[in-house]
């Protein structure tokens, strides 16, 4: 099970995320940010992007939403990677990993496992195995990830990965 945020305060991971999520990057580039977790005094490295399509929800999460990859990644948590939206409930409990399909560019579709945040959040969740996931992502230029949302079936996300880069 994921830990969100791990040992770092929500308030100041929350201010993080907030500023790389409220971001408008042109659609390639991936938004950058470091902070200092309070309790351990280790540096945390995120970096997120945009999905290059809109989410299409019915009442009350109308008005599409929009998805984020994110690769977070510190001495105490190691490599994370999670999925967060606008609106909408994803579909993945902190209790049962749930499966998932997802393909790197023309590549055939493999098969990854999510898990929700131990805070229960509905609009994020981790995707696993991380090492994998980001290892494809620096080599492919576009990620396609079907997730199941609340009264909305499985909907694909998709990423421009063209410009991602692995983090130090």
């Amino acid at each position: 099970m994921h830990r969100f945020p791990a040992k770092i305060p929500t308030a100041v991971l929350l201010t993080a995320l907030s500023v790389v999520f409220n971001a408008e990057p042109a659609m390639a580039e991936w938004t950058n940010s470091e902070f200092v977790d309070e309790i351990t005094n280790d540096k945390v490295v995120l970096t997120c992007q945009t999905s290059s399509n809109k989410l299409d929800f019915a009442f009350p999460y109308e008005g599409g939403s929009i998805g984020k990859i994110c690769i977070k990644k510190s001495k105490t948590d190691g490599l994370e990677i999670f999925l967060r939206i606008t609106k909408g409930q994803i579909l993945c409990s902190s209790y049962f990993t749930c499966a998932l399909q997802a393909r790197f560019d023309d590549k055939p579709p493999i098969r990854l496992s999510g898990s929700g945040t131990e805070s229960l959040r509905t609009d994020m969740m981790f995707l696993n195995p991380a090492a994998r996931i980001a290892n494809e992502l620096r080599r492919s230029k576009v990620f396609k990830i079907g997730v199941t949302f609340f009264q909305s079936g499985t909907q694909v996300l998709e990423f421009d990965t063209s410009t991602y880069k692995a983090l130090p």
